[in-house]
């Protein structure tokens, strides 16, 4: 422990105007696994119990990304659990760049703020904030945040982890066959990201051919009506091998209908920072039946961040492309 841990501890026990907020501590952090691999850490304000319309409360966080760009989100909670959205306002000059709830990047070596004032001409002690999250979407991220708290009663300082970095190791693949992609339950998380060239509707999204899960004949990565062709990419936090991926069909009794809309042709991509580049081909893959799984293996042995499927004709459909399932794998 740092001399300056020592000693912001020696002043909890003999002040208790300085919060700690550690991962040995039950309420401090909430891990999606109980462990380190956690993408959420909480935290809680002091001196929220007294606002006055007489007096100014200032409440101040602020976020730094040390690594790399950082994909994450603020929650603020009054005390009922009621989750608060309230805009930040500016402090001496500095912006309020954090919306919370909503999804906010950091960039490398960058600092973002969220500031709020309550009780005295705002009227708003309703609005004070009790605890919070932040959520990372982005694995191997670390994060330094903190705070404070200013007004009538005194100030105290928020250390958030302690006041030391906390890294987002939540990104474990959850996928079936060593899939390298973690079950998706939305474009960006849990952690990475999916996107498309278009989605057909919000539950024809991207990350649905990476949830791990063939659904009804509707779900799945859908181009948009009447497109057939177009591309699915998966970006990683850090760059992988892939030497092998899988593609499964829409989950159709409707044979006719999974193979027309399956893909034919296409070349799988990888981005090297200027250009994709070409891993692996295929052409007039017409041998498609429903809900059925195809792997297709290469030679690579150079780690890429961004993979794609660039596809460029299905099986016949004029409606959509559409891919049920997706992995990528190291094999």
């Amino acid at each position: 422990m740092s001399k300056l841990v020592r000693c912001l501890l020696s002043f909890v026990i003999l002040f208790g105007t300085v919060v700690f907020l550690s991962k040995d501590q039950s309420f401090a952090v909430a891990s999606l696994d109980g462990g380190e691999n956690s993408n959420t850490i909480y935290f809680t304000i002091p001196l929220n119990s007294f606002c006055s319309k007489s007096q100014v409360m200032d409440l101040s966080l602020n976020v730094t990304s040390l690594t790399n760009n950082a994909e994450l989100s603020i929650h603020l909670f009054k005390k009922n659990g009621d989750e608060i959205n309230t805009q930040g306002t500016s402090y001496d000059g500095i912006e309020s760049e954090i919306i919370p709830g909503a999804p906010t990047t950091v960039k490398k070596d960058t600092t973002v703020v969220y500031h709020l004032a309550y009780g005295g001409m705002y009227q708003n002690c309703s609005e004070r904030v009790y605890y919070g999250k932040i959520v990372s979407n982005t694995t191997g991220s670390s994060i330094l945040a903190g705070g404070w708290v200013d007004g009538a009663k005194g100030n105290a300082t928020i250390l958030i982890n302690n006041g030391e970095p906390w890294t987002n190791k939540s990104c474990i693949s959850s996928g079936e066959g060593n899939d390298l992609v973690p079950t998706m339950t939305s474009n960006f998380a849990p952690c990475g990201q999916v996107s498309a060239s278009t989605e057909f509707s919000s539950l024809n999204a991207a990350w649905t051919a990476f949830n791990d899960t063939i659904e009804s004949s509707g779900r799945g990565w859908h181009t948009e009506k009447n497109i057939t062709s177009g591309w699915l990419e998966y970006a990683f936090h850090s760059p992988q091998v892939v030497r092998a991926y899988t593609l499964q069909t829409q989950n159709s009794p409707n044979n006719t209908v999974s193979v027309a809309r399956a893909p034919k042709t296409w070349t799988f991509e990888a981005w090297n920072g200027q250009e994709w580049i070409v891993l692996d081909s295929q052409n007039n893959i017409t041998n498609w039946v429903y809900s059925e799984s195809k792997k297709f293996s290469f030679t690579n042995e150079k780690a890429y961040s961004k993979y794609r499927i660039n596809i460029t004709a299905n099986n016949g459909s004029v409606e959509h492309i559409v891919i049920g399932e997706m992995q990528l794998l190291p094999n």
